[in-house]
């Protein structure tokens, strides 16, 4: 029997899982038939050329949406102030919009047009890895604080916010070591001003034996947190034993998959450990040196 992989190899793979969940779905993101993305691709297992994606055209292959730059913009905040920081976080993502050539969505024009947005999208509670990684010596509730003011920078919907925690615990569980049910069941059992994931993985249960296309049919598709915590679940819970399945069925399934990927990836890269991830997955993403180097200066010292 393989040994439990070591703290270090979980936060790892959370952060390395979450950005290449998100770069698999690159091509297909936001194409809601899962048969027009067969017709087009054929089975996305890797990396794609998004050029013929409308919203990512400007994008190449290994690259990552507007969630993941996002993403990569609050990982190097964090080392700017060794530690997170909301003023310099906000402060560095305005800035990365100026000249920005990728996609920009409402929740992002509205925040920058009314410095705040109430939008209800999963994306705000999906980028939260490197605040799980980076943060990791510290208390779960300073940690926990962080990934709530960031979300509501751009998503401050209190379900997104909820939605945020509650991958979070779920994520911080697992890197401490929690056997799943456990983690899922402190997840699911914390306060929350309105998220209700009792009810969303009963949903979840009523359709773990479908495949995903059909699950999704009635899961939803769509980037609101109606659809995409429970299809995030869905994938959580019916690959759980793999990762790499878990994000191939998810970057297949259609519609907002960029944001599930990214927390699907952080979990499940929590529970597994970086070694479950492909290394072409690790050396094919564009960001690898640039994420490579910022986890040896957290003391991760990365073994991929």
């Amino acid at each position: 029997m393989s040994s439990l992989p070591s703290r270090t190899d979980r936060l790892n793979g959370a952060l390395y899982g979450s950005f290449i969940g998100d770069a698999l779905c690159l091509a297909p993101h936001w194409i809601y038939d899962p048969e027009e993305i067969q017709s087009r691709w054929g089975r996305v297992t890797d990396y794609l050329d998004p050029s013929t994606n409308p919203y990512h055209s400007a994008k190449t292959r290994g690259e990552f949406t507007h969630y993941g730059d996002q993403a990569i913009c609050l990982m190097q905040s964090i080392n700017h102030v060794d530690g997170f920081s909301l003023d310099t976080f906000r402060a560095e993502w305005k800035a990365m919009w100026t000249g920005y050539a990728g996609y920009i969505d409402g929740a992002t024009k509205s925040t920058l047009r009314n410095g705040r947005s109430d939008s209800h999208d999963l994306a705000g509670a999906s980028r939260i890895a490197p605040l799980v990684v980076g943060l990791h010596k510290e208390e779960p509730r300073g940690i926990l604080q962080a990934i709530t003011e960031q979300t509501a920078l751009t998503h401050a919907h209190p379900e997104v916010v909820d939605a945020a925690r509650f991958f979070g615990t779920l994520t911080l569980s697992l890197i401490d070591g929690s056997p799943w049910e456990d983690a899922l069941k402190k997840a699911s059992e914390a306060d929350y001003m309105a998220l209700e994931p009792e009810k969303a993985l009963a949903a979840v249960d009523s359709v773990i034996e479908k495949p995903p296309a059909a699950a999704l049919d009635t899961l939803g598709r769509a980037c609101s947190l109606t659809d995409g915590f429970p299809a995030t679940l869905y994938f959580l819970q019916r690959f759980r034993d793999s990762l790499s399945d878990a994000l191939i069925e998810n970057a297949n399934a259609g519609g907002d998959s960029a944001s599930r990927g990214l927390l699907i990836g952080m979990v499940l890269g929590a529970e597994h450990g970086v070694g479950h991830l492909p290394e072409h997955w690790i050396q094919e993403l564009q960001a690898h040196p640039l994420i490579f180097q910022w986890l040896e200066e957290r003391g991760l010292h990365p073994e991929a």
